[in-house]
């Protein structure tokens, strides 16, 4: 067992050297990109969601965060103003080509045409701004500092899972496992996302899930027909 942990942290040791050779340019996470002015930055991925914001200038920096995402027909990115280096910039998604300049409007997903606000504050629950937070954070370290989180919840994850018991322990095994799992397929994502978008775009359309957040739900899945099948023994 302890061979097989230090071949696994050798293994990834050697995708972490191949990361930077297979990346790509432009637009990636984690880079620093300037948006043009005129730019509608919106609340998701796609004209049906509000313009909260509209790039007051040239070059105009932020941070990409997420992404990327398809619809409409334009490759959609999250960036974020804050974590460009602004402490009261905000985050929103844009088009990669920057050709999304009517904020007034927002496409209905039956394709009819609605007035929108196009401008000021969008609002949101704390919960999500927690989330956005984390995200920017971990966008924000190296990738030393990513591996070593992966590498960790590798190595914790199925002695967790054995040594200790119980419903909500097991639950968090397989949401660390889920963590895991994600952390490893979002640094690998240049490997392997062109591949993806064209082949599930095949079958679903403009608006192609994420496959790293489609697998890493899959340790939730499995907890969760395994408490199934514990409640339907039990009454049994």
């Amino acid at each position: 067992m302890f061979i097989g942990r230090i071949a696994i942290t050798i293994v990834i040791a050697c995708l972490v050297s191949l990361t930077p050779v297979f990346a790509q340019g432009g637009w990636e996470r984690g880079k620093i990109v300037g948006l043009r002015a005129g730019t509608c930055i919106r609340e998701g991925p796609g004209l049906r969601y509000r313009a909260h914001t509209r790039v007051p200038e040239n070059d105009w920096a932020v941070m990409v965060i997420d992404g990327p995402r398809v619809a409409n027909g334009h490759t959609w990115w999250d960036t974020s103003r804050r974590a460009a280096g602004d402490p009261s910039g905000g985050t929103g998604w844009v088009t990669e080509d920057q050709t999304d300049t009517d904020c007034n409007n927002v496409v209905a997903p039956g394709g009819t045409t609605n007035p929108g606000t196009g401008s000021g504050n969008s609002t949101s629950w704390p919960s999500l701004n927690i989330f956005i937070s984390l995200r920017i954070w971990w966008y924000q370290q190296s990738a030393l500092v990513k591996w070593a989180i992966a590498v960790l919840a590798l190595l914790l994850a199925p002695a967790l899972w054995r040594v200790i018991g119980g419903v909500i322990i097991e639950f968090i095994g397989a949401a660390f496992l889920a963590l895991a799992t994600w952390i490893v397929l979002d640094l690998t994502r240049s490997l392997w996302q062109g591949v993806w978008l064209s082949l599930a775009g095949t079958i679903f359309g403009r608006d192609v899930p994420d496959l790293a957040l489609l697998l890493s739900v899959l340790p939730l899945a499995s907890w969760g027909l395994s408490l199934l099948r514990r409640l339907i023994r039990s009454r049994g």
